[in-house]
């Protein structure tokens, strides 16, 4: 589960080799002065632009913004001057405060268990799980697609609200199903008798939930309608 999530990194890595240099950075850097930085700049907004939109205009444009806003400005400076306009200021703590809160609840973790979470739920066969984990992690790459079409049309402040409380709402009874299953989860009854055991883990082990925490210690099965 865990090398799954090195795939969408590699598809950026590859995506990157086909991902032209910023039309402004071209501009600045250019070697051999405006011109043939105006050049390779076109070329660059060609890539990212509509067919028939005017490149030139745009270039012209950004040539100008970058002459009356100084081409030496270093990045502390720079962003100084953005922390200095408060629209921009807020702008930029929002969208950095929405980055900091989706990796803070817990997703990534939650999607990543996901298959072990559903045995934790009864679901014993570990191919039923995978396919359940499946499913669920299609829902979620689906709900993020519907938000690029319905975002516009809603409002970001309404998706945002929306799914916020969703995410809340689903985290507390997460939560809440850890509680039960911790706290009403079956008693065992059979302990192995052997010398190992009183100086394993295991000894320790009074019900299925703590077992399941840690499926080195023992194994939790079912023997004449009793947990074992």
């Amino acid at each position: 589960m865990f090398g799954l999530g090195a795939l969408p990194a590699i598809l950026q890595i590859i995506g990157l080799a086909f991902l032209p240099e910023s039309p402004r950075y071209l501009i600045v850097h250019s070697e051999r002065g405006s011109e043939s930085g105006q050049s390779e700049a076109m070329e660059a907004l060609e890539q990212l632009r509509p067919r028939g939109y005017d490149v030139r205009a745009e270039c012209e444009q950004l040539t100008r913004s970058l002459a009356e806003d100084g081409r030496d400005k270093g990045i502390l400076e720079t962003f100084r001057a953005i922390l200095k306009v408060k629209h921009v200021r807020r702008a930029l703590l929002i969208g950095c405060s929405m980055q900091m809160f989706q990796q803070i609840v817990g997703i990534n973790t939650v999607m990543y268990y996901c298959a072990s979470i559903v045995q934790m739920a009864g679901v014993t066969d570990k191919q039923d799980a995978l396919l359940y984990s499946a499913l669920i992690t299609a829902v979620f790459g689906l709900c993020g697609v519907a938000a690029l079409f319905i975002v516009d049309s809603l409002g970001r402040k309404k998706v945002l609200v929306f799914s916020a409380t969703g995410t809340t709402v689903g985290l507390v009874m997460l939560t809440l199903s850890f509680v039960l299953v911790s706290r009403y989860a079956p008693e065992l009854t059979f302990r192995e008798n052997s010398a190992q055991v009183s100086t394993d883990k295991c000894a320790n082990i009074r019900n299925c939930n703590n077992c399941a925490l840690d499926r080195r210690l023992c194994v939790c099965y079912l023997a004449g309608g009793k947990t074992q």
